[in-house]
């Protein structure tokens, strides 16, 4: 494997703790929750560098290397339309991102929504990966900042799921945003230099 490629991984794999860090550090309140998270990132990062002192770089790189696994974001009601560069891996932390996903499916349930698009497309030159999910639901009251924890538009709405979705997204080094009319509602996220094997 070529260093450049491997390092590259790397840097990867020591991004997502070392965000969450910063994350509970920009919350300013350390209480014992963030506090623990803060403890749970550093033992994340400890160990991802001792995995470079003792494992190969093919290790570190098939940890997080895979493909999306679209059967396992099944919400009842939906009917979800897969496109895009499904066939490529990607380099991710899945189990956050797929959650990510089922969080954006879950709301557009609860707007009403009946379908679903998920797009994927992948730049060659950068590695970057943009995901679209779009659905035919209520329209979201853009006057309200969504991302923020605590801040909801539903009734029995807990004000986290998107702020975790926003989370994850930026520990993964990238940014999200969306649009609402009535109708169609759309999620854009990119994830940076993460598609492997064109």
């Amino acid at each position: 494997m070529e260093p450049s490629f491997a390092m590259k991984v790397l840097a990867h794999d020591l991004w997502v703790p070392l965000g969450e860090i910063e994350i509970a550090l920009y919350k300013s309140a350390v209480d014992s929750h963030s506090a623990n998270a803060i403890r749970s990132s550093l033992c994340k990062a400890r160990a991802m560098i001792n995995a470079v002192r003792s494992s190969n770089y093919d290790q570190l790189v098939n940890k997080y290397k895979g493909k999306f696994d679209f059967d396992a974001l099944f919400v009842e009601g939906l009917t979800v339309d897969v496109s895009g560069d499904t066939h490529l891996e990607y380099i991710l932390d899945y189990n956050k991102i797929n959650r990510v996903l089922k969080n954006l499916l879950v709301n557009a349930k609860e707007a009403n929504a009946t379908f679903v698009k998920i797009s994927l497309e992948s730049n060659k030159d950068l590695g970057n990966l943009e995901v679209q999910v779009s659905n035919n639901g209520e329209k979201i009251n853009t006057e309200v900042d969504i991302f923020n924890h605590g801040v909801t538009t539903k009734q029995n709405g807990t004000g986290l799921g998107l702020a975790y979705c926003m989370e994850v997204v930026e520990a993964h080094g990238g940014s999200i945003n969306y649009v609402s009319a009535e109708g169609k509602t759309q999620f854009s996220f990119i994830l940076p230099e993460c598609a492997v094997n064109y």
